[in-house]
C-alpha cells in the first residue's frame, strides 16, 4: 500500500524560507560580533604588551663589577666576558704589560630610562676605574719562595747576574757564578703594589745579617786582617774577644762577626 504525501501549504512554505533566511543573517552578525570582538581584544593584548615593555619591560643591563653596579647599558647581544676582554685589553695598553682582571663581570636585566643608559665604551670606562686587576712581571724565587718582584722576567735575570757580579771574586767570570740557594725567575700575575724599582730589589737581595762564628787563626793573620776580613774594627774584634793586646796565636780561636747576605754565591772556575 502506498502513502501519499500532503502537498505543502504555500503559506507555510514561505514563512518557513524567511525564518531560515533571518536565522542565516543573525548567524552572520553574531560571527562578524565575535570577529569584531576578538579582534578588539587582540589589539588591546599588543598595547598593554607594548605599555608594560615601554614602562617596565626588562631593556637594559646593569653592568656590575663582583656585587657592585658601575652603570646601565642598552640591552644587546653583548656579553660580560665582551666588556670584561675590552677592559682588560685596554688597561694592558694603558700599563704596556698583560693584565688580568681579578672581579667578575656580570650583566644583569634590568628596566631603565633611556637617560640612565651610557654607551659601552663608557662602561667599559667605568668597569676598568671599578675593577681589580693583576699586572704580568718577572718574579725571583729563591728555595721555591717568591722573594722579590719586577716588572718583567728580563729585569729579573739582569738582576741576577748583577748580584753575581757584586759577590763574585775579583775580575772573575760572572757566568762561572752560580747561587747556593735554589733560583730562578718565573713570569705570573701580581698585584702592582708587589712591583719593586730594580734598586729597591738589588737592595734587599744583597742585604746581609750579622752572625756570630769562630775564626782559627792562620800564618800570616793580624788583629788587623782578620778584623779587615770580617768587616769589624780591631776595637770590636778585641772587645768581643776580651783581648788586651794585639798579640795573637797560630791555631788560636777568636769569635767574630760575620755577615751573612740574603743570598750566597758560588765561584765554580
Amino acid at each position: 500500500m502506498s502513502i501519499r504525501k500532503k502537498p505543502l501549504d504555500k503559506h507555510k512554505a514561505r514563512t518557513y524560507g524567511a525564518e531560515n533566511r533571518r536565522a542565516a543573517r543573525e548567524k552572520k552578525q553574531r560571527e562578524k560580533k565575535t570577529k569584531a570582538v576578538l579582534a578588539l581584544c587582540i589589539i588591546l593584548a599588543v598595547i598593554i604588551f607594548v605599555i608594560f615593555q615601554v614602562f617596565f619591560g626588562k631593556n637594559a643591563y646593569n653592568v656590575k663589577v663582583g656585587q657592585n653596579v658601575v652603570c646601565v647599558i642598552d640591552k644587546s647581544k653583548l656579553t660580560s666576558e665582551d666588556i670584561l676582554n675590552t677592559a682588560a685589553a685596554s688597561l694592558s695598553k694603558d700599563l704596556n704589560t698583560n693584565v688580568r682582571i681579578k672581579d667578575e663581570i656580570t650583566l644583569e636585566p634590568v628596566h631603565a630610562s633611556s637617560k640612565d643608559k651610557v654607551t659601552v665604551e663608557y662602561a667599559v670606562t667605568k668597569v676598568k676605574e671599578a675593577a681589580a686587576y693583576e699586572v704580568e712581571a718577572g718574579i725571583i724565587m729563591i728555595d721555591n719562595k717568591k722573594a722579590v718582584v719586577l716588572e718583567t722576567k728580563n729585569e729579573a735575570d739582569n738582576l741576577l747576574e748583577s748580584i753575581k757580579g757584586k759577590f763574585a771574586p775579583e775580575n772573575a767570570d760572572v757566568t762561572k757564578c752560580t747561587f747556593e740557594q735554589d733560583v730562578n725567575t718565573v713570569t705570573d700575575f701580581v698585584d702592582s703594589s708587589e712591583i719593586l724599582t730594580f734598586e729597591e730589589a738589588y737592595k734587599k737581595l744583597t742585604y746581609t745579617t750579622e752572625q756570630d762564628d769562630v775564626y782559627t787563626i792562620v800564618q800570616g793573620d793580624s788583629v788587623w786582617s782578620v778584623a779587615n776580613k770580617f768587616g769589624m774594627t780591631i776595637d770590636a774584634l778585641k772587645s768581643l774577644n776580651s783581648m788586651t793586646s794585639d798579640t795573637i796565636k797560630i791555631g788560636q780561636e777568636v769569635k767574630v762577626k760575620k755577615q751573612v747576605p740574603f743570598l750566597t754565591v758560588e765561584y765554580n772556575p
